[in-house]
């Protein structure tokens, strides 16, 4: 154990016996660190920093608006579910609802009758806006059992996206079309985990909860991810320079000027 050395002035006079004060009225003694007659109390760096209480982060207002994607008209009760939160929010008559999130990473999934439940993910660093647009269904038929239809489009624009490649445990997969669209038949089980990749956009995996006895859909919105390409080096050579040697002069480091 550390101690602490501090003298301490005696109260009796000279020439006590042993254990008494010496003739100087001084002794020394040593005592905890914690607690001591020198009414000292030291506490060493890291416990004050681990007495310090946690910063808790603000949460920042989130505001989305759901509208349809062929009218731009805003969609009055979509039901919005957030990874994480356990409350769910409705939108409006203008298509909005605000809710506060701290700043993280979120999965959303939006409801709306008539439309293709979407799933889609953002990023939360400070207030901001956030515009979801929404499919209809249009005439698809909702009653085929044992089938997922799987939509996919730009998350923000709503742009549909041809040629991702959606994939489902047990090798079954396929390629979206003009309309964005991909087909499964026989999907079994309560839940389809759907993965889809596309060039240019970020991976996604959904578990996707499928209703029994008709078709499920669900429309995934793809977040644009950027790809860094190998960069391409073009040239072109004269034929009338070629025949003179001056490529050949300047690739040996040959002196010249070329006009």
């Amino acid at each position: 154990m550390s101690s602490l050395h501090c003298r301490q002035r005696g109260r009796g006079g000279p020439g006590r016996g042993a254990g008494g004060l010496s003739r100087t009225g001084w002794r020394t003694v040593l005592l905890p660190l914690v607690a001591s007659p020198c009414l000292a109390t030291f506490v060493s760096g890291p416990v004050l920093w681990a007495q310090e209480p946690d910063r808790e982060v603000e949460a920042v207002p989130v505001t989305v608006q759901v509208s349809d994607a062929e009218s731009s008209v805003p969609l009055l009760g979509a039901l919005i579910e957030l990874t994480g939160q356990s409350r769910r929010y409705v939108t409006g008559m203008d298509g909005k609802v605000t809710f506060e999130l701290q700043p993280g990473h979120y999965t959303f999934t939006v409801h709306k009758g008539g439309y293709a439940t979407l799933r889609g993910d953002f990023g939360v660093v400070g207030a901001s806006d956030l515009a979801v647009v929404m499919h209809g269904l249009g005439d698809v038929d909702a009653s085929i059992p044992e089938r997922l239809l799987v939509r996919v489009a730009e998350f923000g624009t709503g742009r549909l996206i041809e040629g991702a490649a959606i994939s489902l445990p047990g090798g079954q997969g396929g390629l979206t079309d003009g309309s964005g669209w991909v087909e499964f038949r026989d999907v079994d089980g309560a839940v389809a985990e759907v993965t889809v990749q596309m060039l240019g956009y970020r991976k996604r995996t959904e578990p996707v909860t499928l209703h029994e006895g008709r078709t499920t859909v669900v429309e995934v919105a793809m977040s644009i991810d950027a790809v860094v390409l190998a960069p391409i080096e073009v040239e072109a050579r004269s034929g009338f320079l070629e025949a003179q040697g001056v490529y050949w002069r300047m690739d040996h480091g040959r002196t010249m000027h070329v006009f």
